[in-house]
């Protein structure tokens, strides 16, 4: 089993382009984009599956794992959204749906977007 938190975590922190928008480093990990205790924008990441896609001689291969971030920021939306798939699409991760967050406090929209990676176990 493969954790890639650190990974994502490093390469979202490390992008100028997307710090730039956000104002710093609002990226966290496990919050919830309604959560009033944080400023916007932010981004949150979480690790949804993490499943062996390729088995042999009893050990696991490759793994397929699925990550879904979250963007919520009060204006400037799609251009962060547009960062967070740039910089995922540069660690190897292929976006696979996107979807509107509703129930956000009043002025504030949200983006969740869902990537996903077959990586080999090493």
């Amino acid at each position: 089993m493969l954790f890639l938190n650190d990974e994502i975590e490093t390469a979202l922190k490390n992008d100028t382009i997307l710090t730039n928008l956000l104002g710093g480093e609002l990226i966290y990990e496990f919050f919830e984009c309604g959560d009033r205790d944080i400023s916007y924008p932010r981004i949150i990441f979480e690790e949804i599956s993490n499943v062996p896609c390729v088995s042999y001689d009893n050990d696991e291969k490759y793994s397929r794992i699925t990550y879904r971030i979250s963007v919520c920021a009060s204006e400037k939306l799609i251009d962060i959204v547009s960062a967070v798939i740039r910089v995922m699409i540069s660690i190897d991760f292929v976006r696979f749906s996107a979807e509107n967050i509703y129930g956000l406090p009043v002025g504030i929209s949200g983006k969740v977007i869902s990537f996903i990676i077959n990586k080999e176990c090493i």
